[in-house]
């Protein structure tokens, strides 16, 4: 796999991923509040069923996006942090099974706009296995 993507590429893919996940959220966020809008249809399998229930699902999962580019980003950082690189290391392959499992969710999902988000969550599965595979970075990535 080191030879068919490189760790930097890894990297810099990752962000921009995790980065437009947190868009998404985001922008979901902002349209149920300044817009009154609910995709209670689309997003969550359609089983979320109020507004609360929708807003509080989002903003989890935009704290934990964000926690994931977070994590990401402080692995790109090779030297800078030094001393969490192993818990880094340990922390990629633990997100690369969690994006695996997510994968399978989605594939599992009612609406189809879900099953779509099957094909990014399986790609930073794949990603992430890369990043967790490179040995401890020495210089920074970005």
């Amino acid at each position: 796999m080191k030879k068919i993507l490189s760790y930097q590429r890894a990297i810099k893919s990752c962000l921009a991923i995790l980065g437009l996940l947190v868009c998404f959220h985001l922008s979901i966020l902002i349209a149920m509040i300044f817009f009154d809008f609910l995709p209670l249809d689309f997003l969550w399998g359609g089983r979320l069923k109020t507004y609360s229930e929708l807003r509080n699902f989002e903003i989890i999962s935009l704290l934990v996006s964000l926690l994931f580019f977070v994590l990401v980003w402080m692995r790109s950082r090779g030297e800078k942090y030094r001393k969490y690189q192993r818990y880094l290391k340990v922390a990629m392959f633990v997100l690369s099974g969690y994006f695996c499992l997510n994968t399978l969710g989605n594939l599992l999902a009612v609406t189809h706009f879900e099953r779509i988000f099957s094909v990014v969550t399986l790609v930073l599965a794949l990603l992430l296995w890369r990043i967790a595979i490179e040995p401890i970075p020495t210089k920074v990535v970005l």
